[in-house]
């Protein structure tokens, strides 16, 4: 997913995406059915300020850790904080 900023438009935006789990090695999914699809919903913030590009954001600690496991029971719902911030909080 990639967002280039075109139209300028500060605002908060709701993002939907499905993820879809395949066996491993397709690449073709046109003729496939996933084993799972679910649902991942979001927020995006985009500010009017503008600065450099060398303005990299950081997972916050809130953010699960890279390779992090969670084990969900069946019928259950789970919720997790995804959140970033630039490095050089000067720049906020």
């Amino acid at each position: 997913m990639k967002y280039g900023g075109e139209n300028g438009t500060a605002g908060t935006y709701a993002v939907t995406l499905t993820l879809e789990d395949f066996p491993a090695g397709t690449t073709n999914f046109d003729n496939v059915r996933p084993f799972s699809a679910a649902g991942l919903q979001f927020l995006v913030i985009i500010s009017g300020q503008s600065g450099p590009c060398d303005d990299i954001p950081v997972f916050t600690d809130s953010t699960p850790q890279d390779g992090e496991c969670s084990e969900i029971q069946i019928g259950s719902a789970y919720t997790a904080v995804i959140e970033v911030q630039l490095a050089d909080f000067a720049k906020q």
